[in-house]
């Protein structure tokens, strides 16, 4: 019996069995034909940032399976299947394999490694050079998965998946220089599809270059792959620059890196291509709303002008009125789409959200329960993706099928009325999706504040995952459960654990670091903290955690305000490392640039420690009357605010006798 299946004989069972082992080698032979499937249909999702009622994602799908053409006299051909080569199944190699996967399923990761890959350089078998890159992936040793998927695709170099596989990899290590050929090459000839016709070239392009942003947009380097896609754009020729699709990649690629600028260049080139495209409208409106909300609203209103049924341009001018205290002018816009559309499912989903934005909880819920029966009255009125049009840009949260974003929102109300009983019926109604770890999470914090923690944080251990940013996740909301009711050295032993057995793992590096703060633990911050930044050297919240830190604690300040510089490079509108800046000028006694930084940041956002630290800047420089309102108002959103507690503890004020003063 052979490992490979040549298209010169029509049944390869009916090989000559060279082993005694019928039972262990046809079990061998199954799981080596499983490894040997054709590459899966590519595919692209990512986030594009329009507005929460009116979400959507940049989809393309390509599908690039290809017909097998069969007859009673020959062997169907797959056009995709590997050369193999012509090797005996011998009595070593079937001890090899056997052992590499019993090895693997004993936690032996470096012994099952190590056989599969010495035998994919010996056999020159394509298929256990893959069986080496997925068991190198799935004990997380990204540098033995390059090892081998080196190997795949120099053994199988017409398949798609190893190259693919070769890609992700590279872009995940930060290997862009390598990985830019590559994909130059794969750009360059678009032609070269099984299904290719004299049409399809505009379609196949934009697929490939979906295929890459998708890659590209979970590098670690945003700022490198950014560059990497404009170049790659470039060297292709004018073919790819004709293509609005790839102009709204491109901005949104550039936002993940911080470039607004470029990012409104990409979108208004799209724009430029494709004028009444909708959801370049959108985009464009949000990049500019922070700098120039003015304009914003142009764009949104010219549009609207040109095509005044427009659901969702409409919904997003709504928002921008609603988050600017526009109320008059808010509500004529809902009362209109609910005159155009009472029954459309995106105008009830989004119109429940910004009810629900505007504080109005009663409408909002009204507008969720209409959306959901109209769901169960009429599901067939739920837009599906689009299977055949591989340019179609589709909605990966629309409103129309976002039910379990409804019940989520349904399940908030309720809390917010401190309904707990209903809030819990509602989120048990979220049973499946890329919601349902976010249901459990907000369960088990309900139960929690029921007085049941101890049953919360079961359900949480027993909840059933599949990867480790899921099982990370569910480690954090565990975590945060034991800060809450202020068992903060548990919740700290908790994460120390967890990283034991992740230690690379960002997102609970930067949980320890939070709890290691509240502990009085900075050594154990800064370490958490740095080694964050170093997985992440883009991550703009790592800087200005450790920034943050230092500058609260009124250590190493000229640092802090580097940390927080870098932070800000970052993320330029983001109001916590606005704040942050703020701080660490207050501390400097930079008080009028405190102010400054300060005011924005609460512009942005109403939080309340934002608007503690803004009061104390402003009573340092005499303003205590204004001090005193940001003050009320930080205790009317968050009245357990220690952070408010303490600084009115060093000032002496009594809130209390503050509670008369209107806001600001």
């Amino acid at each position: 019996m052979h490992l490979n299946q040549t298209g010169n004989s029509k049944s390869s069972m009916n090989r000559t069995l060279r082993t005694g082992f019928f039972s262990l080698a046809f079990l061998l032979y199954c799981m080596l034909s499983a490894c040997a499937q054709v590459a899966p249909k590519n595919q692209l999702g990512g986030p594009v940032p329009a507005n929460a009622d009116t979400q959507r994602v940049a989809s393309v799908a390509a599908d690039s399976s290809t017909k097998e053409d069969a007859s009673n006299d020959a062997e169907p051909v797959n056009k995709n299947a590997e050369n193999l080569p012509a090797v005996d199944l011998t009595q070593k190699i079937l001890y090899q394999l056997l052992m590499s996967e019993i090895a693997a399923q004993r936690g032996m990761q470096d012994a099952a490694f190590a056989t599969e890959l010495n035998l994919a350089t010996e056999t020159r078998d394509p298929r256990l050079a893959r069986r080496a890159t997925e068991f190198a992936l799935g004990f997380g040793q990204p540098a033995a998965a390059l090892q081998a998927a080196r190997l795949w695709a120099e053994l199988s170099p017409t398949s798609d998946e190893a190259r693919n596989s070769l890609i992700a990899i590279l872009v995940s290590t930060n290997r862009l220089d390598e990985v830019e050929p590559i994909m130059l090459r794969r750009l360059r000839d678009p032609m070269s599809e099984p299904n290719a016709g004299p049409d399809s070239g505009p379609n196949i392009r934009l697929s490939r270059f979906a295929q890459i942003y998708g890659l590209l947009s979970r590098s670690p380097n945003r700022n490198g792959s950014f560059l990497l896609m404009q170049k790659l754009v470039a060297q292709t020729g004018v073919e790819y620059t004709q293509i609005p699709e790839i102009h709204l990649m491109l901005a949104q690629a550039a936002l993940n890196a911080g470039e607004k600028t470029s990012a409104i260049e990409e979108i208004r080139l799209t724009l430029t291509l494709r004028p009444d495209w909708d959801l370049a409208t959108i985009m464009l409106a949000q990049y500019q709303l922070i700098d120039d909300p003015q304009q914003a609203e142009t764009v949104l209103t010219d549009f609207l002008k040109r095509h005044p049924h427009s659901v969702e341009v409409r919904l997003a001018y709504v928002r921008l009125l609603v988050t600017a205290s526009r109320k008059a002018e808010s509500t004529a816009q809902f009362q209109r789409l609910l005159m155009e559309e009472p029954a459309n499912p995106d105008t009830l989903y989004t119109s429940g959200v910004l009810a629900y934005q505007a504080d109005n909880k009663k409408e909002s819920e009204l507008f969720f329960q209409r959306f959901l029966a109209r769901q169960k009255s009429s599901p067939s009125t739920f837009r599906p993706v689009s299977s055949d049009t591989m340019s179609d840009i589709v909605s990966e949260q629309a409103s129309s099928r976002n039910v379990n974003g409804t019940y989520l929102f349904l399940a908030q109300i309720a809390e917010d009325r401190k309904d707990y009983d209903k809030t819990l019926e509602w989120l048990d109604q979220v049973t499946e999706g890329n919601e349902y770890i976010s249901a459990r999470i907000q369960r088990a914090r309900i139960l929690a504040r029921m007085g049941k923690l101890e049953i919360a944080r079961k359900e949480l251990q027993a909840l059933d995952v599949s990867s480790d940013r899921e099982r990370a996740q569910l480690i954090m909301a565990e975590g945060q459960l034991l800060r809450d009711a202020k068992r903060n050295q548990e919740a700290f032993e908790l994460l120390t654990q967890a990283l034991q057995r992740m230690p690379d793992n960002p997102d609970l590096l930067y949980e320890q670091a939070m709890v290691a703060v509240i502990l009085n633990k900075l050594d154990i911050m800064e370490n958490s903290l740095r080694a964050l930044i170093r997985l992440r050297p883009n991550f703009a919240h790592g800087y200005n955690a450790l920034g943050y830190t230092l500058a609260d604690h009124s250590l190493r300040l000229p640092e802090a305000l580097s940390l927080i510089e870098k932070a800000l490079s970052l993320a330029p509108d983001d109001p916590s490392v606005i704040d942050s800046m703020g701080w660490v000028q207050y501390r400097l006694g930079n008080f009028a640039n405190a102010i400054e930084y300060l005011e924005r940041a609460y512009k942005i956002r109403q939080d309340a420690d934002v608007a503690v630290h803004l009061g104390e800047a402003l009573w340092a420089v005499g303003r205590k009357p204004e001090a005193e309102k940001f003050w009320v108002q930080a205790s009317r959103k968050e009245p357990e605010s220690d952070l408010l507690r303490q600084t009115l503890l060093r000032f002496n004020v009594n809130i209390g006798a503050l509670t008369a003063v209107p806001t600001p």
